[in-house]
């Protein structure tokens, strides 16, 4: 039994410390300092009625995520693996 509680709670600390490397970071603790950015929602829209226009060329890379705010960047490495799948052709 000594040894189970062991290695549970290893598994509880490594699993933390895991989280942890990737949870967001660099939150101001000032909400004066907050900012909300919302151009990201055009830049997607503006990609996405050019790929309507002609969905043989992926818009998204160059007009969204190359452009986008520290968010988008921050999301896209963990969220979309390839920028190129985004949208299949």
């Amino acid at each position: 039994m000594h040894q189970y509680l062991k290695i549970i709670s290893l598994t509880i600390l490594l699993l933390t410390f895991y989280i942890h490397g990737f949870a967001q970071n660099g939150f101001s603790n000032s909400p004066d300092s907050v900012r909300f950015v919302t151009g990201d929602i055009d830049n997607f829209w503006k990609a996405f009625d050019h790929y309507k226009k002609d969905t043989s060329i992926n818009t998204f890379g160059k007009e969204y995520i190359d452009i986008g705010s520290d968010g988008v960047k921050g999301f896209t490495p963990y969220r979309i693996r390839c920028r190129h799948k985004t949208a299949p052709l």
